[in-house]
């Protein structure tokens, strides 16, 4: 469907002025007729198919099996974002966990600063 709006499209752009029209009409005038002729049939043979196309997706269901297929890649896609979070959170929480102690034996924060932060990063686990 994008394909037949976009050849629609590019014919009307082409019915219309372009530095190659300009030409034709001052060089060659016939060639503009031949021009704006083969634009009119490439809008209409652009509906054409549109109309074609709009009546398979019709006659096949395709709002059904779209939805449908739609539906299975999103809890595809939820399923790989919850794995991807159930990976990346050991390591976030272990990556912390070694800045906290570096930040303790640094002397950056406290005994009781560095345990009441373990204990969050852990419980978040």
């Amino acid at each position: 469907m994008k394909d037949a709006d976009r050849f629609r499209t590019d014919a009307q752009k082409e019915k219309g002025m372009t530095g190659t029209n300009v030409a034709a009409v001052l060089f060659f005038w016939p060639a503009m007729i031949g021009t704006y002729s083969n634009a009119n049939e490439a809008i209409a043979a652009a509906d054409t198919r549109k109309v074609h196309l709009m009546s398979l997706y019709k006659s096949k269901r395709c709002d059904e099996l779209i939805a449908a297929k739609a539906a299975e890649e999103k809890a595809a896609a939820d399923k790989a974002t919850a794995e991807r979070a159930v990976a990346v959170q050991p390591a976030s929480a272990e990556k912390r966990l070694n800045d906290l102690k570096d930040m303790l034996e640094k002397k950056l924060i406290t005994q009781d600063e560095y345990d009441e932060k373990r204990k969050s990063i852990l419980a978040q686990l």
